[in-house]
């Protein structure tokens, strides 16, 4: 059995289709205040620490200690504040209010994560800290750790764009 779209299912997706595209074209305030992404990443870096020690996701993959999670939430804040807060006091031009949209702002916070995900390979790569004891630094753990940090991070992510 095969599924078969009328011309109105069509026509509904690319009405969707335009909304979403012109919502995510929408201006977007552009945050370079350094006092403003020093509290966000140190709350984001808090949250990454109690979440990880309370919930102990994927528990079958990294042995967490109270050491481990406040790891993790120290690079979260170091990475998401070097990132959101002193990137763009060199590159001005780029982080400014004129041209930044709701595309660039998800697409900024998802370097941040992308990024702090390449971080937390090194740091289970460096500290021995995985289950998996084998080929720590195999593309296999590399892809692993950036997508348990997406699924991770989204949290944060949503909260501060909405």
């Amino acid at each position: 059995m095969y599924f078969k779209a009328s011309s109105i299912d069509l026509l509904e997706a690319f009405f969707i289709f335009v909304t979403v595209l012109d919502i995510l074209r929408k201006p977007y305030p552009c945050n370079k205040e350094i006092l403003n992404n020093l509290i966000i990443s140190l709350l984001a870096g808090a949250f990454i620490f109690f979440f990880l020690l309370l919930f102990k996701p994927f528990d079958s993959l990294i042995n967490y200690s109270d050491y481990v999670s406040l790891g993790y939430g120290l690079i979260t804040f170091a990475v998401s504040f070097f990132i959101a807060a002193i990137l763009p006091q060199f590159f001005s031009n780029y982080f400014s209010d004129a041209n930044w949209t709701v595309l660039k702002e998800i697409g900024h916070l998802s370097f941040i994560v992308f990024t702090i995900g390449v971080v937390n390979f090194l740091y289970v790569a460096s500290s021995q800290i995985s289950v998996e004891k084998s080929d720590v630094y195999s593309f296999n753990n590399f892809i692993l750790s950036i997508s348990i940090t997406f699924v991770i991070g989204i949290i944060p992510i949503v909260v501060v764009v909405l």
